[in-house]
């Protein structure tokens, strides 16, 4: 055992993580984002982790009990596998859009690893506020934070929030979580923002909108046409299967299930009825190549 998870071990036994968890979160933030990752990757510090999303690609962000963690790379907690895949295929990118950035680890990961233009889009308020300081405490000014949703439409659109401090499964789906709170949004559409904002062109998108990911790709069939960007995509197990192969298959994408065993061709979309792996990458033949290169280092990494 190294000798500093030995000492916090120690502190555990004999009654001292408490306190310790209590001056933690006492410190300024900017203190504690120097301190070294195997302090902050410890859950008695207050909520702030350290992430290493690449060697020497480290970002620091205040989480929540259901934030996703790279700490453990493709075993990590829910969602693990999908950012650790995510990590390898942002060299090289020039643009990546976030639909539905929650508090901002895409996000996060894309803009420590050098990715130019970064749009993240979030419509729940006091998430959104969340995901604006994590980029704070990274100095990531370069990224674009959109306070709205990306769906068929533009102007408004109400959002259904379920209760909690970060509610992490808000969705523009009545019904979708029961006790959701109904509040209204601003609505835009992805052809839209990409010519309002004078985005040329998209290699990246992250889509995790809660079951509405084929509204998100009706808006934006110019986008998709004109770019065929990779995209990482949410899948709930029988709610969007069907659309997304009508939108996706005349394009002559191909799919692959994201399992803590590496991305994993298949034929058909089908949602995990588990809900353990819910991701899927869509990946066009014309970016194939960039695709297997990043799949075959995650698959290097998990021997």
């Amino acid at each position: 055992m190294k000798p500093i998870a030995m000492g916090l071990d120690l502190m555990r036994a004999t009654g001292l993580a408490g306190p310790l968890k209590t001056l933690a979160g006492a410190l300024p933030r900017r203190w504690v984002a120097g301190m070294p990752a195997a302090l902050l990757n410890r859950t008695w510090f207050s909520g702030l982790v350290a992430v290493d999303s690449l060697p020497g690609r480290r970002f620091t962000m205040v989480t929540d009990p259901t934030t996703v963690s790279l700490r453990d790379s493709a075993a990590a907690s829910h969602g693990g596998e999908a950012l650790a895949l995510f990590a390898r295929l942002v060299p090289g990118a020039r643009t990546f859009l976030d639909i539905g950035a929650n508090t901002g680890v895409y996000s996060l990961i894309a803009g420590v690893n050098g990715v130019p233009h970064v749009h993240a889009f979030e419509p729940v308020p006091r998430i959104a506020a969340r995901l604006r300081e994590n980029l704070s405490l990274n100095r990531l000014d370069r990224v674009r934070v959109h306070d709205c949703a990306v769906t068929s439409h533009a102007g408004t659109i109400t959002l259904y929030v379920p209760a909690g401090e970060m509610p992490t499964e808000a969705s523009t789906l009545h019904g979708f979580r029961p006790a959701a709170e109904p509040v209204t949004v601003a609505a835009v559409t992805l052809d839209e923002i990409c010519a309002e904002q004078r985005i040329q062109s998209v290699d990246l998108m992250k889509v995790d909108t809660e079951s509405t990911e084929p509204e998100v790709f009706a808006g934006g069939e110019r986008t998709l046409e004109r770019n065929l960007p990779t995209i990482i995509c949410e899948v709930l197990h029988g709610m969007t299967e069907a659309r997304l192969h009508e939108r996706f298959d005349p394009l002559g994408y191909r799919y692959y299930w994201l399992t803590d065993r590496g991305a994993q061709p298949v034929r058909r979309i089908e949602g995990d009825p588990t809900w353990r792996f819910l991701n899927f990458a869509l990946v066009h033949p014309a970016r194939q190549a960039a695709f297997e290169r990043a799949a075959a280092a995650l698959a290097a990494s998990l021997n």
